[in-house]
């Protein structure tokens, strides 16, 4: 039967795929918008990692510093770093100084609606 549906398909013409992009595009604006296009794929980038979501978890219960995150979710401080400015690229975390320590609060307002983080 897979075969048959092998069969089935044909490629479609270099005019039809140009054709289903030009409506993409056009149903869907900011595939044309190259900031803004790389703003929602730093986003998507941003929750694609399972530590990343850990670390979203923590900060959606309180902001952390970075040796807070560290000691909590048992990861070396380099690959901490590395997770939070993705997260921070992405627009999901904000920095703040307080005395000597960096501290991270989350963008509740971005997560609103995404599971696993909808109480």
């Amino acid at each position: 039967m897979a075969e048959d549906a092998k069969e089935c398909w044909s490629l479609s013409t270099l005019e039809e795929l140009e054709q289903a992009v030009y409506i993409s595009e056009q149903r869907f604006p900011t595939l044309n918008d190259g900031s803004r296009l790389k703003q929602f794929a730093d986003f998507y980038m941003a929750l694609g990692d399972e530590t990343r979501l850990r670390i979203v978890g923590v900060l959606q219960v309180r902001d952390s510093c970075m040796c807070e995150l560290v000691d909590a979710l048992k990861i070396p401080a380099s690959t901490m770093r590395h997770h939070l400015k993705i997260l921070e690229r992405g627009g999901l975390v904000q920095i703040r100084k307080e005395g000597k320590f960096t501290v991270y609060s989350l963008q509740k307002v971005k997560i609103q609606g995404i599971q696993p983080f909808e109480e």
